[in-house]
Order: structure tokens, then C-alpha cells, then sequence
């Protein structure tokens, strides 16, 4: 089978061919290769149900397996067209290949590979349960070995009418490799993020809940790393690097209306390049404010300190230490 067509919104298919199998049970593509301008598919996809009946519930009875091959390119370009109001605007080529099974509503991505950019990629295996219907969906997610670079982020084209800037500590960071577990939907999640950057690494483990109209959240959460160079990130000439663990309780819907509480310890840490004993610091966020005790008990540096920081319009701060 050769199929062409040109829908009235732009979308252009250029070539569809492949081998096509229709019984009472199965429908089949084999060897299926689609082309547009942007993309370019190479797949087997099957589609088994007990009868004609079962397409009356598509996402549940019929049972999909699609296994895209190593050379497909898909580009957002051609999503948008499904999906404007999302992805307008967003013209990235993708590389994928991998396996998708199971209906609709209960799909099994696995052994999935991705690649876009110059040198990002990742490797994903998910169940998502509870499609189409996005906010009753449950996403159990793992992504490993996912490299990415500062340069490859903030290249990436944004949907229309949506302006998003990748934070300058995300420059500083540099390069990214990442290990991820997230499991939750639109009310809750849990997520696990194990980090190394060009300045060291991070872990994160966060449990986050969210109201049911999204006007308000609360988390929990824990960040530590075993070694991290502080002095890109924060020009002080006195502490180079250190490793860390807090330990976070937070709720708000922004930073404006953002309460946190912050304990922790600061170890391995040098100052001047001299190693101190562990510090202690605990903090707490509101109304713009943040208030911070530090405490150092060392043979060389015995120190207590208080600070706080008010945060004002225009990304000024007024401190107090």
C-alpha cells in the first residue's frame, strides 16, 4: 500500500507504504514507513481485539503494540498539528525508537531510546495508566542515562506565546546526567533525581501534593550531594566546596505566597582551602523573607551566625547578617 495526501491545515504526508493485514481479531502494519517534510517513521505497529465491537472502546479493548525502528526522526513540528494550543511553535526533529504496548489506556512504554539536540539522549521505560483522560492519568516513569547539555536546553524552541528562560545556574551547571524515578499524576507525585553536573553531584527525593483545583501545593523534600564546587555558584572567596544534605517542608502556589522550612548540615566543607568540622544551618521562608542560622563547631573556626534576606520587586535583596 502507497498512500499521499495534503490536509487543508498544511499537515503534508508525503509517502505512507507498508504491508496492511485486516481480520475480524487484527489489524496490521508491517514494514510501515511514514514521511513528511519533517519527519520520517519506520515501524511495525498491530492492533488486537476480540471484534469490530471492541473499536466502540478504543482505548480500552484494543490493544496496541508499535515498535519504532533505530532512523525514525519525529518532529514536533508535525504534533503540533494534533495538538496546537500545546505545541505550536516547537520545531525539534526527535530521534526515537523503542516498543509501545498495550490500549491506549493503560500503555507500557519500554526500552524506549530518545535523542534530540547535539548530544542529548535518554533511555525510558513508563506504565501510564488512565489515558486520554490527562488529569486522572498515572504516570510511573524511569529515566536513565539522560544526558543533556545547558546549550541543547536552552535551544530548545518554546510553543508559542510562551517565553521560558533556562535559569543562568543551569549554564554554570553546564552538563547533565541524570537517573530518574517519578511516580504520580496531577494531584501527587514522588520523584527521585540522581544528578552529576560539570560542578559535582546532586540527589533530590520529593514528594509533592497538589490541592484538586491546582491553586496550592505542599512538598517534601531532601537534596544532598557528596561533593559540590560552590564558588561558580556563589562568588565568595572563602568556601570553595562542600557536601550537603537538607531537608525541606514547603507549600504555596509562587515564591510570592511560598512558606518553606529548611534544616541541614554542610560536611567535607573547605574554607580557604582548610577542611572544617560539619555545620549546621536551619532556615525559614515567608512573605518574601528568608531567615537563616548557621553554626560552626571546629578546633580552627567556632561561629554562630543569624542572617536574613528580604526579597523585593525587580530581583533586588536586602540583607541582614
Amino acid at each position: 500500500m502507497r498512500f499521499y495526501a495534503l490536509e487543508r491545515s498544511g499537515f503534508c504526508l508525503r509517502d505512507l507504504s507498508g504491508d496492511v493485514h485486516v481480520s475480524d481479531k487484527n489489524i496490521s502494519f508491517q514494514n510501515m514507513e511514514l514521511t513528511t517534510p519533517y519527519t520520517h517513521m519506520l515501524s511495525n505497529i498491530n492492533m488486537d481485539f476480540d471484534g469490530w465491537e471492541s473499536m466502540g472502546d478504543f482505548c480500552n479493548n484494543v490493544v496496541l503494540t508499535a515498535v519504532f525502528q533505530p532512523g525514525t526522526v519525529m518532529s514536533l513540528q508535525d504534533a503540533a498539528y494534533w495538538a496546537p494550543m500545546a505545541l505550536w511553535g516547537m520545531d525539534e526533529p526527535v530521534e526515537l525508537d523503542g516498543v509501545f504496548y498495550g490500549p491506549v489506556g493503560y500503555m507500557h512504554p519500554e526500552n524506549v531510546h530518545i535523542a534530540f539536540g547535539t548530544s542529548s539522549r535518554l533511555s525510558l521505560d513508563a506504565f501510564i495508566d488512565g489515558l486520554p483522560v490527562i488529569g486522572k492519568t498515572i504516570f510511573s516513569v524511569k529515566i536513565r542515562n539522560l544526558h543533556t547539555t545547558y546549550e541543547d536546553l536552552s535551544n530548545i524552541h518554546h510553543p508559542a506565546g510562551i517565553e521560558m528562560k533556562v535559569p543562568d545556574l543551569m549554564r554554570k551547571l553546564s552538563i547533565f546526567d541524570i537517573n530518574v524515578d517519578f511516580e504520580g499524576g496531577q494531584q501527587d507525585c514522588v520523584a527521585q533525581v540522581d544528578m552529576e553536573t560539570a560542578l559535582g553531584n546532586l540527589a533530590l527525593n520529593a514528594q509533592v501534593n497538589f490541592l484538586e483545583d491546582q491553586s496550592n501545593y505542599s512538598m517534601k523534600a531532601q537534596v544532598s550531594s557528596r561533593r559540590f564546587q560552590l564558588e561558580p555558584v556563589w562568588k565568595n572567596g572563602w568556601v570553595t566546596r562542600s557536601a550537603f544534605h537538607l531537608e525541606a517542608d514547603a507549600s504555596g502556589r509562587d515564591m510570592q505566597h511560598l512558606k518553606a522550612d529548611v534544616v541541614g548540615f554542610l560536611t567535607d566543607t573547605y574554607v580557604k582551602g582548610i577542611s572544617i568540622e560539619d555545620a549546621h544551618l536551619s532556615a525559614h521562608y515567608t512573605d518574601n523573607r528568608l531567615t537563616a542560622q548557621l553554626e560552626v563547631q571546629d578546633s580552627l573556626l567556632q561561629l554562630q551566625g543569624n542572617g536574613d534576606v528580604l526579597f523585593s520587586a525587580g530581583d533586588t535583596m536586602l540583607c541582614d547578617v
